[in-house]
């Protein structure tokens, strides 16, 4: 079991790192995310849906990451922005 952890776990850092994300300490991945979410929250405005009325694919997309990020790591700096942050600022910063 202890073989399958290790093999999994350097799998995973390697994936990361390939995508870009292990490259950073984890305080600057919380920087990355909250900018992105404020990002997102700029662009939806007041819209129920990234398009208007309607739900598309990219909310979809948009969903599948928030909740990947919010159920599967359950006390994480990231679920805890994601759940503190539901509701930014949408002034833009200047």
């Amino acid at each position: 079991m202890f073989l399958v952890k290790a093999v999994l776990t350097r799998r995973m850092k390697k994936s990361l790192h390939v995508q870009g994300l292990g490259r950073y300490p984890s305080d600057k991945m919380v920087e990355i995310l909250e900018e992105d979410l404020r990002n997102l929250s700029l662009v939806l405005g007041q819209k129920r849906f990234w398009f208007g009325e309607e739900p598309t694919e990219i909310d979809c997309t948009l969903f599948g990451f928030l909740a990947q990020t919010v159920w599967s790591m359950p006390g994480s700096p990231y679920e805890k922005l994601v759940k503190s942050k539901a509701e930014f600022d949408v002034t833009p910063a200047v």
